[in-house]
């Protein structure tokens, strides 16, 4: 697990984020037990086989379409996404530091109502299970780096061309009609 962002503040954002979904404690029981053992016992118990967290961004620009940029690892595209690094005071700061150094996004701000995860994705790994926090920031077109998009770097996609989940929370917070 990350040190750059504190166990209580990724409770916090899970507790908060299972106060408008409790169907998904399930899944995110893993991460909350993990983060207790750390907690309790002020070490790592887990033989570096804890949870792995990362934040991620989802924007969305006022066509009603949301940036991905291009994974150069990977292989094609993805929404910005990294692990929070220290100095980054939440997971919510390092999904918007995200969106500034490799969306070269100039502004965006979260909608009310979302000012917390929309999403947590959970994935198992060869050795740990990760959880992703996905946070929804809405811009204005013309606050992406034009330069970053011309580049070929990042795009923007209409909803149909993401995971359904994802586009549905995306519609369920910012209330788009497609």
């Amino acid at each position: 697990m990350t040190h750059a962002i504190s166990a209580s503040a990724v409770t916090r954002e899970m507790t908060n984020y299972l106060r408008k979904h409790p169907s998904e404690e399930g899944k995110l029981r893993p991460l909350y037990d993990a983060l207790s053992d750390h907690s309790r016992r002020g070490l790592c118990p887990h033989g570096g086989r804890c949870p792995e967290i990362v934040s991620g961004a989802l924007l969305l620009n006022e066509h009603g379409h949301v940036l991905l940029l291009r994974n150069s690892i990977a292989g094609g595209w993805a929404f910005a996404e990294g692990a929070p690094e220290p100095g980054d005071l939440s997971l919510r700061d390092t999904a918007y530091a995200l969106l500034m150094e490799y969306g070269g996004v100039q502004e965006a701000w979260a909608l009310p109502g979302a000012e917390g995860p929309v999403i947590v994705d959970v994935s198992t790994g060869p050795r740990r299970v990760r959880f992703g926090f996905r946070y929804l920031f809405v811009t204005q077109n013309s606050s992406v780096s034009s330069a970053v998009l011309d580049s070929g770097l990042a795009r923007w996609v209409t909803l149909d061309r993401i995971a359904d989940h994802i586009a549905t929370r995306i519609r369920d917070h910012a209330a788009v009609p497609l």
